[in-house]
């Protein structure tokens, strides 16, 4: 179970289960979106959701659309981003680790947390994702997790988990995509499913507030 509520005009996170799902989440996500004090209630179609930033597509979403689309070519709907260097990033976290004393683990999820290109939906003509029409989406059967988790009210407890969630399943995509091994993303909780439905929440609630702030200056 999943307790999402609305506090200070906010969808906000209140507790979870040791049960609980990425799915659970975003199911619970979605129904506070139709509170009625939010500017989501009742989806007027602004469509500012889907044009803020560029939401990220993890690698479930990825098999998902290959499947639904019937082409491994996702380029026309798609873009990549340029492979990771997986050099590059072995310095990095070895680095990180010798000059700041940190665990193997914390340093590569620190340095993930910070070197994470997302791959993502391509914009439209008029700046929005290439599904937006007429204020609607023309893929929400099909969309990514991230557009069914985002809201633009988000509390800062919600807004922590997700981001966490968002770094992992960037990495989560490369995975998918052949651009880096298992063995080199050991801890990451979406390895070992297959869906949302599977993959628990608790595995991206990570406090790593002291490393952080050890780390300021660092980025």
């Amino acid at each position: 179970m999943v307790d999402v509520g609305i506090e200070d005009n906010r969808v906000e996170l209140r507790s979870y289960d040791s049960e609980a799902t990425l799915a659970d989440l975003r199911n619970a996500v979605e129904r506070a979106r139709y509170d009625s004090r939010l500017v989501t209630f009742h989806c007027a179609g602004c469509g500012r959701c889907c044009y803020t930033g560029h939401l990220p597509l993890f690698g479930f979403d990825l098999v998902d659309m290959r499947s639904r689309r019937m082409t491994n070519d996702l380029t026309p709907w798609i873009e990549f981003p340029e492979p990771p260097d997986l050099e590059e990033r072995r310095r990095g976290i070895e680095e990180m680790s010798r000059q700041h004393r940190l665990d193997s683990r914390t340093a590569t999820l620190l340095y993930e947390f910070n070197v994470a290109e997302p791959i993502t939906y391509r914009k439209g003509a008029a700046g929005g994702c290439v599904f937006l029409r007429n204020g609607f989406c023309s893929n929400y059967e099909g969309r990514a997790y991230t557009c069914g988790l985002y809201v633009c009210n988000m509390g800062e407890r919600l807004s922590v988990l997700q981001e966490a969630i968002v770094r992992q399943g960037v990495w989560h995509s490369y995975f998918v995509e052949g651009w880096i091994s298992e063995a080199e993303i050991r801890h990451n909780p979406f390895l070992g499913h297959s869906d949302y439905d599977t993959v628990l929440l608790s595995g991206f609630d990570i406090d790593m507030s002291d490393a952080l702030q050890s780390l300021f200056f660092y980025f």
